[in-house]
Order: structure tokens, then sequence, then C-alpha cells
């Protein structure tokens, strides 16, 4: 009864850790257009954003859905890393500065 309760418990971990695919389009759409400053060009310019349902059609299988969640989990736009980037030279400079740390 022990080893079935602890198999019941590993399958709800696992269902929780597996968003579903409107989860993860709702989550790439606002990804796209929030950090990654997504917009419309070349011949799609003049149309607006694509909707959460368009979004959802990449969006399709495990697999897909375990690639978007990776890329949306660790892809940052060029902006974010040169702030992230220039923050930490700012702290190695101010650590450096007050005796405490090296200076790379």
């Amino acid at each position: 009864q022990q080893q079935q309760q602890q198999q019941q418990q590993q399958q709800r971990l696992q269902q929780r850790q597996q968003p579903n695919a409107s989860e993860v389009a709702q989550g790439l759409h606002s990804w796209a257009v929030t950090e990654m400053h997504f917009r419309p060009s070349g011949r799609h310019a003049g149309r607006g954003l694509p909707s959460v349902a368009e979004v959802r059609q990449l969006c399709r299988g495990q697999t897909s859905l375990d690639m978007w969640q990776f890329l949306m989990e660790r892809v940052r736009s060029a902006h974010t890393v040169r702030t992230v980037r220039g923050n930490l030279r700012l702290a190695r400079h101010y650590c450096a500065a007050e005796g405490g740390g090296e200076d790379t």
C-alpha cells in the first residue's frame, strides 16, 4: 500500500510539472511580446500580433511543449542580457572598491 501511495504521489507531481498546451501558448505569447519584443515584420508587418489561439498551433505534442518551456525559461533578449552583464560588472566594481572579492 505504501508503494502504491508513492506511485500516486509521483503521478500527481508529474501532472503538475507538465503544463497543458493552453498554458504554454499563453506563456509563449507573453514571453515573445514582453521579453523578446516580438513585432511582425517583413510580409507580415501590417498585421497585428498573433493571438494566443494562433500561438497555440505551435504547441502541439509534448515534445514541442517541453521545447517551448525550455526556451521560455532560459532565453532572454539581447537587451536583458546587456542589462544583467552591466549589473554584474557594476557589482564586481563595487566589491573590488570595498576590498572584498576579485576583479575579473
